[in-house]
């Protein structure tokens, strides 16, 4: 999955930065960057970009609600403390997490868990020494999904910070991808209930496969072009799902001043001003919270011994022909 997000999110392409290596980005200050369309175009690339390649990864992502339970599981695990019984990632604790954001009920978690189960994704085994509970463990495929997944999502944030933290994270660096999501675990319920507090937004992450049929018209209204929206047809063929299914999603979608739908036929569809506003600041607003994370995990995470330099050599040099 590596190599998924383009080389420029991480080479210096403004002057209009942050230098503190702690430093991150706010809503209002990622809104208002001369870089930010190109942060959105870059997130909706990576994302339609994966939709084509990995069939598998396109299943994980097909609900926002699996696709939380998935990223909330591998933080869990990455935040584990084996010796600490509360920290344990179980289903208990994450229905509390997932309950809160109101992306899905507890049945619904719970259904949700063993479809990734059943896929490969996440195993249940016994706790060491109590072996009456069961602990969610994510498997080598959804950790090396988790990692193209925030590759996609938070790699295009490396456009505001030339000094190169989001390196790691875009070339999908195990240790840091573990490290990230364990600073993530402790936000993680704020973070879940966010995804939920923009109704716009909210109305196409409760659907199956609501955000990325989102995405796929987004791609269009936002490249300036003034070309018409992807269809129904089209946007069902690109999702694999019926197109009632994306009539009725869309349809909802213009009862709420969503979106615009063209003449009867294909019927194209077209984000509203509004819609695109939402857009916007959802993405701003979620990006500052993965800003923060990463000010954080990248200062940790250089200071830890494995990235230190070695201790210079101190023996004797050999010269050339000695």
């Amino acid at each position: 999955m590596t190599g998924m997000v383009s080389e420029a999110f991480i080479s210096p392409t403004h002057e209009y930065r942050i230098d503190s290596p702690s430093s991150s980005w706010s809503p209002e200050q990622i809104l208002a960057h001369p870089l930010f369309p190109k942060v959105r175009r870059d997130h909706i690339r990576n994302f339609t970009r994966i939709l084509g390649s990995d069939r598998r990864l396109t299943k994980l992502m097909m609900d926002s609600g699996r696709l939380v339970t998935a990223s909330v599981i591998v933080a869990l695990h990455a935040a584990m403390d084996e010796r600490e019984p509360t920290t344990w990632p179980t289903l208990a604790r994450l229905k509390g997490i997932i309950g809160d954001s109101t992306l899905a009920s507890e049945r619904n978690v719970t259904l949700m868990v063993a479809r990734l189960r059943d896929t490969g994704y996440v195993v249940s085994e016994p706790a060491e020494g109590d072996a009456r509970m069961k602990l969610l463990r994510p498997t080598s495929l959804l950790m090396e999904h988790d990692r193209a997944f925030l590759a996609a999502l938070i790699g295009p944030l490396g456009r505001l910070h030339p000094d190169g933290r989001y390196r790691p994270l875009i070339e999908e660096d195990p240790d840091f991808h573990l490290a990230f999501r364990r600073n993530w675990a402790r936000v993680a319920r704020t973070t879940a209930a966010v995804l939920a507090a923009s109704q716009p937004m909210a109305m196409f992450y409760s659907r199956h496969c609501g955000y990325l049929a989102l995405l796929i018209v987004a791609q269009q209204a936002f490249s300036g072009d003034g070309g018409q929206g992807p269809g129904f047809s089209q946007i069902a063929r690109r999702l694999g799902v019926s197109r009632t299914h994306i009539r009725d999603l869309f349809a909802d979608a213009v009862a709420l001043g969503l979106v615009e739908l063209g003449p009867k036929g294909g019927r194209e569809v077209s984000l509203t001003p509004k819609m695109m506003a939402a857009f916007d600041q959802f993405l701003a607003s979620t990006a500052a919270g993965y800003d923060r994370l990463m000010a954080q995990t990248h200062d940790t995470y250089m200071q830890s011994p494995s990235k230190q330099p070695s201790a210079p050599e101190h023996g004797p040099r050999l010269t050339e022909g000695a």
